[in-house]
């Protein structure tokens, strides 16, 4: 299990500064939904963790995907690396789609 404040630490220095005002000004600088966004940009599984006030629950051995998705964007060579763009575009997507689902709801 991981809190969201070590969560939030350790991958906002990864995600590019236009992805942190993305965060602080459409979800509220609130850690949980930042985990949730990065979760979403990094495709991890749903099934595979549990989300609650202030942490994270992970099954045994689905901590070391966290793990190995820290060490392959930790090492995104320049802001035109493919993956890198996959990544900020489906995190800021998750701010876009929570915002439609309040308008709409």
């Amino acid at each position: 299990r991981l809190t969201y404040k070590s969560l939030v630490d350790s991958y906002s220095k990864v995600l590019p500064e236009d992805a942190i005002r993305f965060w602080k000004l459409f979800g509220g600088s609130k850690e949980n939904i930042f985990t949730k966004a990065l979760f979403y940009a990094f495709r991890l599984d749903p099934s595979t963790y549990k989300t609650g006030l202030t942490m994270v629950f992970f099954k045994s051995g689905d901590l070391a995907k966290l793990d190995e998705v820290l060490k392959s964007s930790s090492h995104w060579k320049s802001n035109n690396d493919p993956k890198k763009t996959e990544v900020i575009k489906r995190f800021k997507q998750y701010y876009i789609r929570m915002k439609w689902r309040i308008v709409f709801a």
